[in-house]
């Protein structure tokens, strides 16, 4: 038998990797601001001096960082519908695609693509920066011995670049049927009932050429005059060929103490204070997926600062000695209003898919239980409106967002040697998971009625062939799809009542009845096609999105990372102005963001999308007494 231990082992082991990741429509990053080693290194020898004077250090920075493992940003982007964990590729497909894999590509109509459209995007995210930190510390030990403060602020320019390209395997030559996307758009010659689905319908000419056309530059397919497809307005794209939306300058956060050291002597210190943060950054508007943010998403921050040291290995002519340095800052990160857009619940990237505007105005549309049966007829409690649009432009909001706590923690090892001083040491970065919830009562979602349009067909027809007599009237369904995803719709051909029913007669809707409609007061069955065919089915009733879909849940994330560091600088001790001390050196840092999925699929999780980065710096100033 084998070991509890091992067996538990493997049931663990098996539950993590099954598990899906959720992506996130937004990433909050660590600030440029939060960087314990970048404030420490450098200039310990100077600071925490048990003098009876004023005394102080200042300090410019600048540095360039730049993001690595752009896997896991698009891992924290896109979720599970990435080709591989090597490959951050999304495939855009329509359902007669070859080789269409209908578990992670996206469909093709929700993009204005025809069904037989192919392509490839690929991502490579990368986030850039260059800034420079100003940094004072100022030994107030002629008010109190012991007494401190610290401040400092950066400029930042940041550059946020989702760095995506497309690569087209198959343009499509396939219209769309009418009744799919509208009634009838561009029919010529209505009358002549030789008309087939290549002559009627949405036309590939009117379709748009690729995935970049709708989500970067809004354009939108051609329905014709009486139905609307709404350009893409949130969680827009920007391709790597476009430079503009990805870059922001400005002041990063300001970030304060102040402090008093409760044991403090030459070789030794202990001591702690309040930290503050003011955000003067920006926030997030939702109008990109992929936007640059400098600071830390204006929040308000308050903690504590907590921090000592300890001298050994001292020469005995005290030119030479090792420092042991810990320096912790913990902050509650106040709630800061946001602009979010939001996936719906357990329908992850869904905020790319397509919806259908609905009216309560009901015109010339009911319902019944069985097919050519005219009696118990029932209205539905809406119908489609003639226009569609991405689920992101029904789903931004205004929240609030705060997160219980932050943490910095450094441990260092300093060695100095006259002018000589070489920093080296580990740093922690933790974020506590994003509480987020709506920032007003208003919902704006229950001033319109917007369904998810999946597959289905949203108009029917009386045409000839229908008894008793019909004239061809298109009549808009209430044909809703609550259990389609990004990557397909629910109608496919299935058995109704031992009959066979074909995909595009809406056999698998939401509540789903035979549609019928009236003319010259006499009810009809509404039929697929326009020219002939066979009874189509509607909603009764159409199921709604609505606040309560917002997955406000999954859209939380946290941070944990792991940063070594090393910097050597060079002070001039015996510089001619001894109030006046010059300083410079140089460093670097590698941090690794940990890789992380959702404890469940409940979302009780919460995705840790810490960033990994590379950064060199310059640190050079003075200190003076």
């Amino acid at each position: 038998m084998k070991h509890p231990f091992y067996i538990v082992f493997l049931i663990i082991l098996s539950h993590q990797f099954s598990l899906a990741i959720t992506p996130t429509p937004y990433i909050a990053m660590r600030s440029q601001s939060e960087n314990a080693p970048r404030e420490l290194v450098g200039i310990t020898r100077f600071i925490n001096q048990p003098t009876n004077h004023f005394y102080g250090v200042f300090a410019i920075t600048p540095e360039y960082t730049q993001s690595f493992h752009e896997n896991r940003i698009a891992d924290c982007l896109f979720g599970n519908d990435l080709a591989t964990d090597t490959l951050s590729a999304i495939e855009v497909t329509g359902i007669h695609a070859q080789d269409r894999d209908n578990c992670k590509d996206w469909l093709a109509d929700y993009f204005g693509l025809p069904t037989d459209f192919d392509n490839t995007i690929k991502f490579e995210p990368i986030i850039s920066n260059f800034l420079i930190d100003f940094y004072g510390y100022f030994g107030l030990n002629n008010i109190a011995c012991g007494l401190y403060a610290t401040i400092h602020a950066p400029i930042v320019h940041t550059k946020w670049d989702l760095n995506y390209f497309e690569v087209v395997d198959q343009l499509g030559i396939r219209n769309y049927p009418p009744g799919y996307f509208s009634e009838n758009a561009h029919i010529e010659n209505v009358g002549n009932m030789g008309l087939t689905k290549e002559d009627i319908g949405v036309k590939r000419i009117d379709l748009l050429d690729n995935f970049e056309d709708f989500v970067f530059w809004q354009k939108t397919p051609d329905l014709g005059d009486t139905v609307t497809f709404c350009p893409l307005q949130n969680a827009r794209m920007t391709p790597k060929n476009i430079d503009c939306n990805k870059t922001k300058a400005g002041l990063g956060d300001i970030q304060a103490v102040l402090g008093y050291n409760f044991l403090l002597s030459r070789w030794h210190h202990l001591g702690g204070g309040l930290r503050v943060v003011a955000p003067t950054g920006n926030s997030p508007k939702g109008d990109f997926l992929f936007e640059p943010i400098i600071g830390n998403g204006k929040h308000w921050e308050i903690g504590a600062q907590i921090w000592g040291h300890r001298d050994f290995c001292i020469s005995e002519n005290e030119e030479k000695w090792w420092s042991a340095y810990f320096l912790a800052n913990i902050t509650h990160m106040f709630n800061a209003k946001q602009c979010r857009v939001f996936d719906l619940i357990c329908k992850p990237n869904s905020r790319y898919m397509l919806a259908q505007k609905m009216t309560s105005d009901v015109q010339n549309l009911q319902a019944a239980q069985m097919p050519d049966s005219f009696v118990d007829l029932q209205t539905p409690s809406a119908q489609f409106d003639n226009k569609f649009s991405s689920v992101a432009n029904l789903t931004k909001r205004k929240v609030n967002v705060k997160a219980a706590v932050q943490l910095d923690l450094v441990g260092m090892l300093t060695y100095i040697k006259r002018n000589l001083s070489i920093d080296f040491g580990y740093n922690v970065w933790f974020r506590s998971c994003e509480e987020i919830s709506l920032a007003s009562c208003k919902k704006p979602l229950q001033g319109e009625l917007w369904a998810l349009k999946g597959n289905a067909h949203v108009y029917g027809f009386t045409n000839p062939g229908t008894p008793p007599i019909a004239d061809n009237t298109p009549v808009a369904l209430s044909a809703t799809q609550s259990c389609a995803t990004i990557h397909n719709g629910t109608n496919i051909a299935t058995t109704i009542d031992g009959m066979m029913v074909a995909a595009d007669r809406n056999p698998v809707i939401d509540n789903r009845y035979w549609a019928v409609a009236t003319i010259e007061g006499t009810p009809v069955r509404l039929n697929n096609t326009i020219t002939s065919g066979a009874q189509t089915n509607s909603s009764n009733n159409p199921i709604f999105i609505s606040e309560d879909n917002l997955d406000l849940c999954s859209a939380r994330t946290k941070g944990l990372s792991h940063k070594i560091f090393f910097h050597i600088s060079n002070s001039w001790l015996n510089f001619h102005n001894e109030c006046r001390i010059p300083y410079i050196g140089g460093g670097l840092e590698m941090e690794f963001g940990n890789r992380n999925v959702p404890q469940n699929e409940q979302h009780n999780g919460c995705q840790n999308c810490a960033l990994s980065q590379w950064g060199l710096w310059l640190k050079g100033g003075f200190a003076f007494n």
